[in-house]
């Protein structure tokens, strides 16, 4: 359910880009730039490499992504472990 209100949410973005002109590879663009934000706002590192080009931008969604996994698989288990004690 959640992917496919994305997907909803995606298209409606790209025929709102599209009507108004614009390349549709804003949309992703500006999805990058939004998950680099939240990443420096909740993050607790202090350097972060970013590729400017498309499939950079991608692949480090990609990464990130599958570095707050690993971060909730963790919290999920540090949980796990309390209520077992």
């Amino acid at each position: 359910m959640f992917r496919q209100e994305v997907a909803a949410g995606l298209a409606d973005a790209t025929r709102t880009v599209n009507a108004a002109g614009a390349d549709e590879k804003l949309v992703l663009f500006a999805m990058w730039t939004e998950t680099i934000r939240d990443t420096v706002e909740r993050g607790k590192g202090n350097v972060i490499f970013l590729d400017g080009s498309v499939q950079g931008m991608e692949e480090s969604l990609k990464r990130l992504a599958a570095l707050q996994q690993i971060e909730a698989n963790r919290s999920s288990e540090n949980t796990s472990a309390q209520a077992r004690s």
